[in-house]
């Protein structure tokens, strides 16, 4: 999917409000690669993140700052659903840190997107 001026305010609106509702802070939102520049450290963890990964989410530190990231790389897919997902899903991983994958992480994502609709 192309990452479109359209596309970008949907998916910043949607961030807010699953923040909003989960009550956590809006993390920083990165949707283009040249974002990525300062939160990635080598070529290496650039391509791995481009690969195919649809999104990742982390606690960034290494700046001396302090706060959430969560990357989204809308060129994996076509499927605005399957972005929306992603979106709950790496809010889940900074709202529940020690939560693993699996039939509990994926019943909180389920929940969470149920109770919006």
């Amino acid at each position: 999917m192309k990452l479109t001026p359209k596309l970008e305010s949907y998916l910043t609106k949607q961030f807010i409000f699953y923040c909003k509702k989960m009550g956590l802070e809006i993390p920083m939102i990165l949707l283009r690669d040249e974002e990525l520049g300062g939160m990635v450290t080598n070529y290496k963890q650039f391509y791995d993140l481009k690969k195919g990964v649809l999104g990742e989410s982390w606690h960034h530190k290494s700046t001396g700052n302090d706060f959430d990231v969560v990357y989204i790389n809308v060129d994996v897919t076509d499927c605005v659903a399957q972005i929306l997902d992603t979106v709950v899903h790496e809010l889940v991983h900074l709202k529940y840190p020690n939560l693993r994958h699996g039939n509990k992480f994926q019943q909180k994502i389920n929940t969470i997107m149920m109770e919006s609709i």
